[in-house]
């Protein structure tokens, strides 16, 4: 009777807690709304005051908040922007990767919304008043990731009324108070989704001067990053040496030195191994990594495992000798590690952040790809690099998060030995020219106009 009782109390209390939470962000999105109009009333006097300036250029916000890969995938288009209005003024605003967006040449500035669970309303001020004072000719929605918390969706309409741009792209979600779910709903459905989607086309969206209509995930030839502009009449493919990454100095030069250190004048080949994915539908076993570590040793490959993950990547350089094996896990900036990949001659990971950056620095690559839709996120150098598919061809592939509907992701059929095959071929074109390409953009220094 007691434990039925104490049960019934947590459950309680648990529901209590998720509807307290869901609330409080509803709470928040409305006062977000108001604090906003007071301070465009506010910056209307200042204006009057002191002038904003017209600028002589296309100025461009894009929010790309989203993974590692990603946000790179996204370099593609402002070089087409760019291409389109020269002179144009490309800033980003994003939640995180500042070390990687500094060396991506399109990008002019940063605006940072950092990843802490509470803002205060003055950080928000400064937000507005950054957008309003910039006065941009277009504002885009670049990609919507929609956590369980957060109230992502309203602050996307909060940028877009801050901006008061001409043109506004986004989806017709924005605004929408119904996509902050509470979190024991999980996730919206793809049915779900659909009836959403086909409301939001039937009604205008005030926040909105052009509304996106992006091909479901499963369905994309390109990254999604190819269509946020097809309102204005852009379309176009990556190119093959795209995405890019500019040289970084201190941090190449850092590289240099770590490896000089643990392999005193060794030239032989370095692979370069990221072992983790930021879903488990997309992760290869573990022992067949230590496989193609293994066969590598005895081809006279070194090695060096990159990433996060220290525990997961203990199990597989433990078995390994330190002269052939040099674990960086969880030991490096993101600057460092993206420095370190560039050291690479051949990179080896499945569809994470890390095979990205060694195809934005130019480095061979073989990269796994079951679950996820190698048409939108693999690289379009095919002579450079290599892609792994399962080798049997499943109806229900790609399914991009899954749930598997074969209870066994399908990354698990590519065989150890066809890898390793890839692999050696890699090496071998890699000894045969450097595959480094000079920047085509000039690199300015970019400036990061606010942080919140």
């Amino acid at each position: 009777m007691g434990s039925h009782l104490s049960s019934s109390i947590a459950q309680y209390r648990h529901r209590f807690g998720l509807r307290y939470q869901f609330l409080s962000r509803i709470a928040r999105a409305w006062f977000l709304r108001l604090l906003l109009k007071i301070c465009l009333a506010l910056f209307r006097l200042e204006a009057m005051i002191r002038p904003v300036a017209t600028p002589d250029h296309k100025k461009i916000l894009v929010m790309v908040i989203g993974g590692l890969g990603d946000c790179l995938l996204f370099d593609p288009l402002f070089r087409r922007l760019k291409e389109r209005w020269p002179g144009a003024r490309i800033d980003v605003l994003s939640g995180s990767f500042e070390q990687m967006w500094a060396l991506v040449a399109s990008v002019d500035n940063l605006i940072l919304f950092t990843p802490t669970k509470f803002k205060p309303p003055w950080a928000y001020i400064q937000l507005f008043h950054t957008l309003y004072r910039n006065r941009y000719d277009v504002v885009a929605e670049g990609i919507a990731l929609l956590p369980k918390r957060g109230i992502y969706p309203i602050f996307t309409s909060l940028v877009f009324a801050a901006s008061r741009a001409p043109v506004r792209i986004g989806r017709g979600n924005t605004g929408c108070i119904g996509m902050m779910r509470r979190r024991e709903l999980g996730f919206i459905g793809r049915e779900e989704m659909k009836a959403r989607n086909d409301r939001q086309k039937r009604a205008a969206n005030p926040y909105l001067t052009h509304m996106l209509q992006i091909i479901p995930p499963e369905r994309r030839s390109a990254h999604e990053s190819a269509y946020i502009f097809e309102p204005l009449g852009l379309k176009f493919r990556r190119r093959p040496e795209e995405p890019m990454l500019a040289a970084d100095a201190p941090n190449d030069f850092w590289a240099a030195a770590r490896l000089a250190r643990h392999w005193p004048a060794d030239d032989r080949p370095l692979i370069g191994v990221t072992a983790e994915t930021t879903r488990p539908i997309k992760s290869w076993p573990l022992e067949n990594y230590a496989a193609i570590i293994e066969n590598g040793i005895r081809e006279g490959y070194r090695f060096v495992l990159l990433g996060l993950d220290r525990h997961l990547s203990r199990q597989v350089s433990e078995h390994f000798p330190r002269d052939r094996m040099l674990d960086l896990t969880g030991q490096t900036t993101l600057g460092q590690m993206i420095a370190m990949i560039r050291q690479c001659h051949v990179f080896v990971s499945g569809d994470t952040g890390p095979s990205h950056i060694a195809q934005a620095c130019r480095v061979p690559t073989v990269v796994l790809f079951g679950p996820s839709n190698e048409r939108e996120f693999g690289p379009s150098d095919t002579v450079l690099h290599t892609l792994m598919l399962p080798p049997e061809q499943l109806s229900c592939r790609p399914c991009v998060l899954g749930p598997c509907v074969r209870g066994r992701s399908c990354i698990q059929s590519i065989r150890p030995t066809d890898v390793f095959e890839a692999l050696k071929d890699k090496v071998a074109q890699s000894a045969h020219g450097n595959h480094r390409r000079p920047q085509p953009l000039p690199k300015q220094p970019q400036r990061i106009l606010c942080v919140i």
